[in-house]
């Protein structure tokens, strides 16, 4: 056996090369060779008391003896690998046919959801000949087969956020191995273009500076690249992620590149000049330049706002005055749609009141003073929330905080708060107009305030219009904080309503139940007693374990490590 470690991750390494005993005299086995009985465990634990890890299917079983010809780990046949941080993962091929014991490990776990991200799968054994297809919750793609230790699929535009279903075919064999995917929305997803400047952000750029790490494409620095300019839009029910242009061809990836607008002044693209915002998306020219093999990651950009390519196009159909143009559509379209603003969420006062209301607010990350303190579109704010959860309309309330830490409303400029007819995290079926993460927010809510106010007078018509009817801050008049409540000691309890008593019961019980029609939530607690001391026995209970579900949740249990 081999440990390894970077002081980051800790890896296992297992070499069998042969196999002359299976089982142990206590256990049954034959004191010759070592057969009959239980076979021998296969695995190892963390020393903590709470993690073990049993190799499946091969520990306690008769086909231990195929240990030496499987694993596969770098080439070797009888070499298997496990990386044993807090979460064991197994690195190498096994002969769980029917995937019944083992989960299917791949490597990212979570994605950009507009899509390609290199998902690295091991598990099962695989042969060149064999035809991979991954299904990426109802999105079916085609693998490749890298040796007999790995495959990969390009992660598919997926119109969903959060945790996925994940499977793979293999063959005939219809989707046996199973795992969890997590799609990332793009305002959400790790950059991966990076705009030097915010002059994407203008009505009419010089140019427009971006880089990203060439080492995200390819370890072939002699590699081209090509980047290319997409468009969103939402015209029927299904939303409509498209191609625009490309900006460059062959460019060597040197992790940089200078896009000079006037260049496109006499583009025509007339299916795709009603899009207002995109994203720019950087891939590889020749994919067999990645690994030799014909795949190639892609790199995509958060949401930019396209007036500096389609503006001379919008300049000849509307004139110079485009921007008034494009608000005046927009505001002819938002008046037929139903107001969302009466069940929002009310923005507490000041910054400290938000930032220790958790349960409601979340930080917003375009205006993050952590992350991203910018605040391109909240000028002089220090840090803006937003609802954790869609309402039923699936809406989404914004709070900002000047340098005092007071509510900026919309009132008073143009940079207040804004509440978004779309959440961020969209609405189930997220693969409809409307509710789409974030390319729903920006189409109905990013997108109108670039051409009402941003590329307008802050005193013109339609940004007012913007500020004052469309999309007007609310203010916090009616605000509550929300309650508190705690249990700590041997134990003391303290209800929201501010009693405060001792209970030294011992057994599980129920510390919240709450039910407002729409939302449900139930929190038990286990109580044990405390264990001895060097004085003896302890006649107190402690909570060791709490288990929390909601009626949109699944169950979460968190548990005190015990000391042994």
């Amino acid at each position: 056996m081999v440990l390894a470690t970077d002081e980051v991750y800790t890896y296992a390494i297992f070499n069998y090369a042969e196999i002359n005993w299976s089982s142990h005299t206590e256990a049954g086995g034959d004191t010759t060779g070592g057969e009959g009985g239980v076979p021998a465990y296969i695995g190892f634990n963390a020393g903590n008391g709470t993690q073990a890890y049993e190799y499946k299917p091969y520990s306690q079983a008769s086909v231990l003896r195929d240990l030496t010809g499987r694993g596969w780990a770098n080439g070797f046949p009888g070499r298997h690998i496990f990386r044993i941080d807090e979460r064991i993962m197994l690195g190498t091929c096994n002969k769980d046919i029917d995937a019944s014991h083992l989960p299917l490990v791949f490597a990212p776990e979570s994605g950009n959801m507009l899509g390609g991200t290199v998902v690295n799968i091991t598990g099962p054994c695989f042969s060149r000949e064999d035809r991979i297809a991954c299904r990426f919750d109802t999105e079916e793609v085609v693998g490749t087969v890298v040796d007999t230790n790995r495959a990969i699929c390009i992660q598919p535009f997926l119109k969903a956020q959060g945790y996925i279903r994940f499977e793979i075919s293999i063959g005939t064999d219809r989707f046996k191995w199973r795992g969890r995917y997590f799609v990332e929305t793009p305002a959400t997803a790790t950059d991966r273009i990076f705009f030097e400047t915010d002059d994407v952000h203008r009505r009419n750029p010089n140019e427009i500076r971006i880089t990203w790490n060439r080492f995200n494409l390819t370890t072939n620095l002699n590699a081209n690249v090509q980047i290319s300019l997409w468009g969103y839009r939402e015209a029927t029910i299904r939303p409509e992620l498209e191609f625009i242009d490309m900006i460059e061809t062959q460019l060597t990836n040197t992790g940089a590149y200078t896009i000079v607008p006037a260049n496109y002044r006499m583009r025509d693209n007339p299916r795709t000049v009603d899009m207002q915002f995109g994203f720019i998306q950087i891939n590889l020219t020749n994919p067999e330049q990645y690994n030799n093999l014909r795949i190639s990651p892609v790199l995509w950009s958060k949401p930019i706002p396209l007036g500096w390519y389609f503006g001379p196009q919008w300049e000849r159909i509307h004139g110079r005055n485009w921007p008034r143009a494009l608000c005046e559509n927009w505001l002819r379209t938002d008046r037929f749609l139903r107001n969302f603003a009466h069940e929002l969420p009310i923005c507490p006062c000041t910054l400290e009141h938000a930032l220790h209301d958790k349960g409601r607010f979340l930080p917003d990350p375009d205006c993050d003073r952590d992350s991203n303190p910018t605040c391109l579109q909240h000028r002089g704010a220090i840090h803006c929330v937003r609802s954790g959860q869609p309402t039923v309309q699936g809406s989404e309330q914004q709070c900002c905080y000047d340098r005092n830490s007071y509510l900026m409303l919309s009132y008073d400029q143009m940079w207040g708060s804004r509440p978004r007819r779309n959440h961020n995290i969209g609405q189930i079926p997220w693969n409809e107009a409307n509710k789409v993460p974030t390319l729903s927010t920006w189409f109905h809510d990013v997108r109108p305030y670039y051409s009402c106010c941003m590329w307008q007078d802050e005193q013109a018509v339609g940004c007012e219009t913007f500020r004052f009817e469309r999309r007007p801050s609310q203010d916090c008049i009616a605000y509550q904080s929300p309650g508190v409540a705690g249990v700590f000691g041997d134990p003391h309890i303290v209800t929201f309503d501010g009693l405060q008593y001792t209970f030294n019961g011992m057994g599980e019980f129920v510390l919240l139940r709450g039910n407002n029609g729409r939302e449900r939530i139930d929190v038990q607690g286990r109580f044990e007693q405390v264990s001895r001391n060097i004085h003896g026995p302890v006649m107190a209970t402690q909570l060791t374990s709490i288990a929390a579900r909601g009626n949109t949740s699944t169950i979460i249990e968190v548990r005190l490590r015990p000391r042994e």
